[in-house]
């Protein structure tokens, strides 16, 4: 009997699940709330990522083996997920300042529907069974979310500002893409990867980015003198670690349970977003966005029923084979 199959081993690992969805949700709450300038807070995020990934890299580095940067042969491949996770990144917590952040949290789960197009054009992966169905209710549930011009009528379209969409659709794009090339960089420790991408963003592209601000006239972000920024600044970090430790409860979360049916409770957090965002915002859930949330979440829910007829397929094809 393996760890996953153990009562206690799978409430647990369930239960890391939860708690990282409920602490990315949280961490998008902060950074929604924060009027922090997005290159200040995205440096403070990437800052602590570094640091953080460096201790592990120094506590693990000769039991593991690890590299400061990866095996050369995937070096290339870690440099693309960098930026990748940069973008995504960025873009992420541009669009979480900018829109009701549980409207962004619920389009961002129709990634793994674009997942599968990415893993048949480029890895030669098989689309789920069900993809047609999923594909269709992603596209309604985001645009019962998003509400464009033409499902408004014209006294509502007049009256209530939607938002601008545009950063949470290129997040939902980069956020598709990066467990292809993640998939590529198998051979690495995800500490080494975590590092990688940290360094990265830290010290070359946010740096790269305040440059270019700077040059195009914009100006450098400056903390005011009252105190207020240094306050907003600290909540980027604590966001930034509670990101960290999410991501890790995630991790040993599916170490322990079995990830078909843990995973089933990561979706959690859409409706927890909704929660607080109601409680904790001026923003107040649409019931066009909760319908449409809906309707990406049972998308989502049919990734295991189409893995399970897809499983059973391939057993009836060996089977009348033999």
């Amino acid at each position: 009997m393996t760890a996953a199959d153990e009562p206690d081993q799978q409430a647990l690992g369930t239960l890391l699940v939860v708690l990282a969805a409920f602490t990315f949700a949280l961490v998008a709450l902060v950074v929604n709330s924060d009027p922090l300038p997005l290159l200040v807070a995205t440096e403070a995020r990437f800052f602590v990522c570094w640091v953080l990934s460096a201790l592990c890299m120094l506590r693990f580095k000769t039991s593991l083996g690890l590299r400061w940067f990866g095996s050369a042969e995937v070096r290339k491949l870690l440099l693309l997920r960098a930026v990748l996770s940069f973008s995504f990144q960025t873009l992420w917590w541009y669009s979480l300042q900018r829109v009701p952040f549980g409207n962004c949290i619920a389009i961002m789960y129709c990634s793994p529907v674009l997942t599968s197009i990415w893993s048949e054009i480029f890895l030669g992966e098989e689309p789920p069974m069900l993809f047609p169905a999923q594909a269709l209710l992603s596209i309604v549930g985001t645009l019962l979310i998003v509400e464009p011009p033409f499902m408004r009528s014209e006294d509502v379209g007049a009256s209530v500002p939607m938002g601008d969409y545009t950063p949470v659709f290129a997040a939902l794009l980069v956020c598709s893409i990066n467990p292809v090339v993640t998939r590529q960089t198998r051979s690495c420790s995800w500490i080494e990867v975590e590092h990688v991408c940290a360094f990265v963003a830290c010290l070359v592209l946010n740096p790269l980015l305040l440059a270019a601000q700077y040059a195009m006239g914009g100006g450098l972000p400056m903390l005011s003198d009252h105190g207020h920024s240094f306050k907003e600044l600290g909540l980027i970090l604590a966001a930034a670690v509670g990101a960290f430790a999410g991501l890790a409860m995630e991790t040993k979360g599916y170490q322990l349970a079995e990830v078909g049916k843990a995973t089933m409770f990561r979706y959690l957090e859409v409706p927890f977003a909704y929660v607080l965002q109601v409680l904790c915002t001026s923003k107040q859930a649409s019931f066009n966005a909760l319908a449409g949330s809906a309707l990406i979440l049972l998308c989502v829910s049919l990734g295991p029923l189409s893995r399970h007829l897809q499983d059973k397929k391939a057993a009836a094809v060996e089977s009348s084979a033999k």
